[in-house]
């Protein structure tokens, strides 16, 4: 069955206070704890910075705050193949002794960038987002960072194809380097998010081997109409476009709602304060959904974060995006 979705446009003050009663209907968390949250000095940042997205300037905050490699006592397999295009390359965080005890669960991190840009690794210098990774092995897990195509080269549905070929590889071959096969974790930011968002709403794209959950952070779930584009969100839509194409006729097969609501796997949407409206829209929009029809997967809003902060923390005292996905997981034993 399709499932047609109309964008609101937020040109009036009514379809602005309507977005204000939806989002506010939103958890916020992580605001009364200083290990939740970013200490007041970057704080003050973000609030100053507002609701765009500042890769860079995020970045050079967070970056001091963050282990450099050598990781002690974590060991970093990269640019293993988990698929057949160049693209489809992990690097595989493990514990240096090679863990103890009973397996470990398994967190596959899936990065954003656009659908056009963005690595698994911002740089060699970077600590993001092996942060992830790190912050994985030090809570428990083992931690996967994978890239995958980028368009305008590879277009939908290249985002889930390529985590449903992760995810394969990762059944096949976790359990020699101690994970567990049965807890397999994804968790997607920005465009990531709106990838593993697509994984999991279109079950073609699934394998043998199946995830226990996925955390899906600052996302999108419907292909934006070619009409009627916001001027705030032109340049979010225009890398949109680069990946699920100009073709309406396609948009209700592409976008992820309907599957979402209907999946059996848990789900926990996480954004950010400061997210551009375009993301904080999209999860007012699905939590209405899944209202609907009385899903009651959690949805939050990290007090005093924006879209590039909530994923450059992991791994600080900053712990808001990090505790979540640590509660989330825990609560699926």
């Amino acid at each position: 069955m399709r499932h047609e979705f109309v964008r609101p446009r937020l040109r009036s003050e009514r379809a602005l206070s309507l977005l204000g009663a939806a989002v506010a209907s939103l958890t916020i968390t992580s605001a009364c704890s200083t290990m939740n949250s970013p200490p007041p000095e970057l704080a003050a940042r973000i609030r100053e910075v507002g609701p765009v997205i500042d890769g860079r300037g995020m970045a050079a905050l967070y970056k001091p705050l963050q282990e450099s490699e050598p990781y002690a006592g974590i060991h970093v397999t990269r640019d293993l193949s988990y698929g057949p295009d160049p693209q489809n390359l992990a690097d595989v965080f493990t514990p240096s002794d090679g863990g103890r005890g009973k397996a470990r669960p398994v967190l596959i991190f899936v990065h954003g960038g656009g659908f056009t840009a963005g690595e698994r690794r911002l740089g060699p210098d970077s600590p993001f987002y092996d942060n992830v990774g790190v912050w994985a092995v030090r809570h428990g897990f083992i931690g996967i960072n994978m890239t995958y195509r980028r368009a305008p080269r590879a277009q939908w549905p290249a985002g889930p194809e390529d985590i449903g070929r992760a995810v394969d590889w990762v059944g096949r071959t976790i359990a020699g380097q101690g994970g567990n096969t049965q807890r397999i974790f994804i968790l997607g930011h920005s465009a990531g998010a709106t990838h593993v968002a697509g994984y999991v709403s279109h079950p073609q794209f699934h394998g043998k081997t199946k995830i226990k959950g996925a955390v899906i952070v600052s996302g999108s779930f419907e292909v934006t109409p070619n009409a009627g584009v916001a001027p705030e969100d032109a340049t979010i839509v225009q890398h949109e476009k680069a990946y699920f194409g100009e073709d309406p006729a396609l948009y209700s097969e592409q976008s992820s709602t309907a599957g979402l609501m209907s999946t059996p796997i848990p789900l926990l949407f996480v954004n950010a304060e400061y997210d551009p409206p375009f993301f904080r829209r999209h999860a007012a929009a699905l939590r209405t959904a899944f209202q609907r029809v009385r899903r009651h997967d959690r949805f939050i809003v990290l007090a005093a974060e924006n879209h590039m902060s909530e994923i450059f923390s992991v791994n600080t005292k900053d712990a808001g995006l990090s505790r979540a996905v640590e509660e989330f997981t825990r609560g699926l034993e």
